[in-house]
């Protein structure tokens, strides 16, 4: 596995992080949403999703996509 950088305690993106769960979610890469399937899914919410997405260039980010289809990337976890 890759080394990545990984959020500090004080940043807004550790909160709920898990190295742990991240390990099995590179594993599993092919399976992640994109960033036009979040905004889908989203917008027939009430409020903002938040996850890890795979995206344009092939890296993971935590992202948080609104109702209305804006979106915030919290942390990019570049190799």
């Amino acid at each position: 596995m890759a080394n990545f950088n990984f959020p500090s305690a004080d940043h807004e993106a550790s909160i709920g992080f898990c190295p742990d769960h991240f390990a099995e979610v590179c594993a599993r890469k092919s399976e992640l949403k994109t960033l036009p399937e979040m905004r889908f899914e989203a917008r027939n919410g009430a409020v903002a999703v938040q996850g890890y997405c795979l995206l344009a260039d092939d890296t993971i980010a935590i992202v948080r996509v609104g109702v209305r289809g804006g979106k915030r990337v919290l942390w990019k976890f570049d190799a």
